[in-house]
């Protein structure tokens, strides 16, 4: 198959797997507005934490990492699709790292 060069140096193989992985990592915002409910009653229910900060550092990082997921993925959406340039494929997985530790702490906390 024979790689066709774009006039910025990407391939067109590269843009189309940038463009279904970043459409793909737009799922998780389906879910979001509940993620938000729960995080905003998480938050409610601070001053009652009971623990240290070892058991409650998970949990703060897990709510800050999922608040902020839709920033980190429209920054990236624009880039891949509004925006000419390289490296398009490198900046649609952004989302998937970003999102890696939320089900990692999702398992294990």
């Amino acid at each position: 198959m024979r790689r066709i060069r774009t006039a910025y140096g990407g391939t067109t193989h590269q843009n189309l797997i940038a463009k279904i992985l970043i459409v793909i990592e737009g799922l998780p915002l389906f879910a979001y507005p509940f993620v938000m409910i729960a995080n905003v009653m998480q938050l409610a229910a601070y001053p009652y934490w009971d623990g240290d900060l070892l058991s409650i550092a998970p949990v703060l990082f897990f709510m800050v990492l999922t608040t902020v997921y839709p920033i980190s993925y429209f920054i990236c959406l624009w880039l891949v699709f509004g925006r000419k340039g390289r490296h398009k494929l490198w900046i649609a997985l952004i989302p998937l790292i970003h999102i890696l530790p939320v089900l990692i702490l999702f398992v294990v906390v």
